[in-house]
């Protein structure tokens, strides 16, 4: 389970250094020590890792290709993913193409939503948790 958020900054590599926490976690699921990156929602990348990854291909396999809808959602997800491993030092390349989705600079909070990792710009991360926190008690009465 992931949860939390972290400060972090990119390097002059694109990579970015995994919380220790969340590295902790992957060893704990006996898991591959790496994890699939595609595009997020709301600007964001979602890191999964290889059972996650399973779950929710799995979910997206089971809609049907002649749904327009299906067909767009799952190009976008699945032209943009990639494995990456950890390195030595708990690092993940984050592909140039995503950066530039997420519009990543060298500021980014990674951010732990149980089952998935995202990694928001620091900007506009700051904005969205703004804008979300002052609905927290309206989102909890829809959900509860």
């Amino acid at each position: 389970m992931f949860i939390g958020e972290y400060d972090h900054r990119l390097d002059a590599k694109n990579r970015l250094n995994v919380p220790r926490k969340f590295r902790q976690a992957l060893k704990a699921t006996e898991e591959a020590q790496g994890f699939f990156i595609t595009r997020g929602l709301d600007d964001c990348l979602f890191l999964y890792t290889v059972s996650q990854w399973t779950e929710v291909t799995a979910s997206l396999r089971e809609k049907s290709f002649t749904d327009s809808v299906t067909r767009r959602f799952q190009r976008l997800f699945f032209s943009n993913a990639g494995y990456c491993e950890l390195d030595g030092q708990g690092r993940v390349l984050i592909p140039d193409n995503l950066k530039r989705v997420a519009n990543l600079k060298k500021s980014v909070t990674v951010v732990g939503v149980y089952s998935r990792i995202e990694v928001w710009s620091a900007d506009r991360w700051k904005a969205v948790k703004e804008v979300d926190s002052g609905d927290y008690e309206a989102l909890a009465e829809q959900l509860f």
